[in-house]
């Protein structure tokens, strides 16, 4: 269950107009000419696929610090229950309620996410129930047109 790095959650097509405005405001950035089409790979040696880089590591790291859209709060389940919320594509967790004196915080282990409680110094078990505040990856699409925004600015420094 690694998290989905590309983009959109799912799969998007070379004319998605959310996708080829935002790839086009950095190319401006630059003095490069817009496209008509978008790069479906991030890797495909283009300066629109590299633009695409950098919009798909801003969107991560402008998702992860948690807005409104993106969050579930004060969600109690088991931490399998959990890390399988969104298609797995889960940015971090933090210990809220009952659970809030607890250190918890999303990891990797051998390729596989999971809740980790530095209180304790390990996993947490995958049937115990905990209460945490989840921040999800959300699909570019589904987010607003406000955050939208700061991810393509983010990109562009």
């Amino acid at each position: 269950m690694a998290l989905n790095r590309s983009l959109p959650n799912g799969s998007y097509t070379s004319t998605d107009d959310l996708i080829i405005e935002a790839i086009n405001e950095l190319l401006e950035t630059i003095g490069e000419f817009p496209i008509a089409a978008a790069p479906t790979s991030a890797n495909d040696g283009t300066v629109a696929g590299r633009a695409l880089s950098f919009l798909e590591r801003a969107n991560i790291r402008t998702q992860a610090m948690g807005w409104p859209e993106n969050m579930i709060y004060a969600k109690s389940a088991t931490a399998t229950q959990i890390l399988a919320l969104n298609s797995g594509n889960i940015l971090g967790v933090q210990a809220t309620g009952s659970d809030g004196h607890r250190t918890l915080g999303l990891r990797s282990s051998g390729g596989t996410q999971e809740i980790y409680d530095a209180d304790a110094g390990t996993a947490v078990g995958g049937s115990d129930t905990i209460q945490v505040d989840v921040i999800q990856k959300m699909a570019w699409d589904g987010l607003s047109e406000h955050l939208r925004e700061n991810i393509v600015k983010a990109a562009a420094m």
